[in-house]
């Protein structure tokens, strides 16, 4: 079982990244064969039935997310922040680069991937677009960004591990706060080295002049746009959708959400629902501007939406099989005894491939827990263990199997196995480092 699930995975991103199938197509056909060929053809239907009904709240969470903060970027709540930064990066690739890492770094400290890709790929992407630098190094930059500073008590990959190890949330993110650091000056090195290249590809000088045109030559409304000094972040909302008289409404009711959300006044779908509907009621009275609003957002919901209910196939055959827990298993069963005293960089080493292979919880619920029991026959502490089995985030966050990932994808009209030919060398390079920093602080014994 475990080698069948490891076959389907592997062929399911070869066929990704080698273009031959869309990821839907891939996401539904290559479990279903798989399933049918390993004697689970009658039972295959309950397993993805029940695969999508545990999707149905992140669903409904993403849905309702995407609508109320594309409302938000409509409204115009965005633009004095994206003002601020893109006064400083101006049209110069590399200070777009660099502008894209630090506010990405500020809003992902929310703990919401979701909320922080929304945010940044609306400031960015029309800047990106027009001016000609690669969405493709958008994606990279947002996705390390966002793993940098996920390692909040309040954010995913903590509170998952430490509920699997019974530790405390508030512990296990100060023993990381010196990866934290690590990790979001590597988002930043990688954002530099990015920007540079760019700077050349684009022909800009060393001092921020273009020696070119614009994308499109002059004459171009682009080209005139940004010869004539038109505001970037105006681009983000037309003057039919901005509301500036409601921007403190908009603030208040967005920081509303945001302490709802992390003091968990109630589950996240039914806050953003409740959001939702206030903005929109709010910023868009009258019925026709509400059916306007969703209309214009329908391609980029429908997209992300149908990208995640196919994945349920994928993953509802994984678990209903049982080839998650054959993975897991497999994980551990390679580690040799011989390494008594040296647990910590198999843990750190064996958390790249898992977290990539493996969905969150498949990973933090069935194979931390596994490895915390052969990592205390070794000399390591379930704190230890923690800090070890978050250092793979980079990786983990390019992830088919990740939703965010998938919404990544879609916002920035990308194929998500282009996103990993161009971009997992960057986000391996970025865990290797935070390993060596973990042994380097002595939060993870060598």
């Amino acid at each position: 079982m475990a080698v069948a699930g490891f076959a389907m995975i592997g062929i399911f991103m070869a066929l990704v990244m080698s273009r031959k199938v869309t990821p839907m197509v891939a996401f539904i056909v290559v479990p279903l064969t798989f399933a049918v060929v390993m004697g689970h053809g009658s039972e295959v239907g309950g397993y993805i039935v029940g695969s999508l009904e545990d999707l149905a709240p992140v669903v409904a969470l993403l849905t309702f997310a995407i609508l109320y903060f594309s409302i938000m970027i409509d409204a115009g709540l965005f633009n004095p922040l994206i003002r601020k930064v893109l006064s400083v990066t101006g049209e110069d690739p590399l200070r777009i680069l660099l502008g894209t890492a630090i506010l990405a770094l500020v809003v992902s400290l929310d703990g919401d991937g979701t909320s922080t890709i929304l945010i940044v790929v609306g400031a960015f992407l029309p800047l990106y677009k027009r001016l000609g630098i690669r969405v493709i190094h958008l994606v990279c930059v947002l996705a390390l960004a966002i793993m940098s500073t996920n390692l909040t008590p309040w954010g995913g990959p903590v509170t998952r591990v430490a509920v699997a190890l019974n530790l405390d949330p508030q512990e296990v993110f100060i023993s990381m706060i010196p990866v934290m650091l690590v990790m979001a000056a590597c988002t930043v090195a990688v954002a530099f080295v990015l920007g540079v290249r760019e700077r050349r590809r684009l022909e800009w000088s060393a001092s921020g002049r273009r020696h070119t045109a614009p994308t499109g030559g002059p004459g171009t409304p682009a080209a005139a746009d940004l010869a004539d000094g038109v505001d970037p972040a105006h681009l983000l909302a037309n003057e039919q959708t901005m509301r500036p008289r409601l921007i403190w409404f908009n603030g208040a009711l967005t920081i509303a959400l945001l302490v709802a959300l992390v003091t968990e006044l109630t589950v996240a779908p039914v806050l953003f629902m409740a959001a939702f509907a206030i903005a929109l009621l709010v910023n868009y009275p009258r019925p026709s501007q509400q059916k306007e609003r969703l209309e214009a957002h329908a391609p980029t919901l429908l997209a992300v939406i149908t990208m995640i209910l196919t994945a349920g196939v994928l993953t509802g055959v994984l678990n209903g099989t049982g080839m998650i827990e054959a993975m897991a298993n497999s994980l551990v069963d390679i580690i040799p005894s011989s390494l008594d005293g040296h647990f910590g960089p198999v843990m750190a080493l064996v958390a790249l491939p898992a977290q990539f292979f493996l969905s969150s919880d498949a990973y933090y619920f069935g194979v931390v827990p596994v490895l915390s029991e052969v990592g205390v026959q070794h000399g390591l502490t379930p704190l230890e263990t923690a800090s070890a089995a978050l250092l793979a985030g980079p990786v983990h966050a390019l992830s088919p199997l990740v939703p965010a990932a998938l919404l990544l994808a879609g916002l920035a009209g990308l194929e998500i196995g282009e996103i990993l030919r161009k971009n997992l060398k960057w986000a391996v390079a970025v865990s290797f480092v935070s390993i060596a920093a973990v042994f380097a602080f002595g939060v993870v014994p060598l």
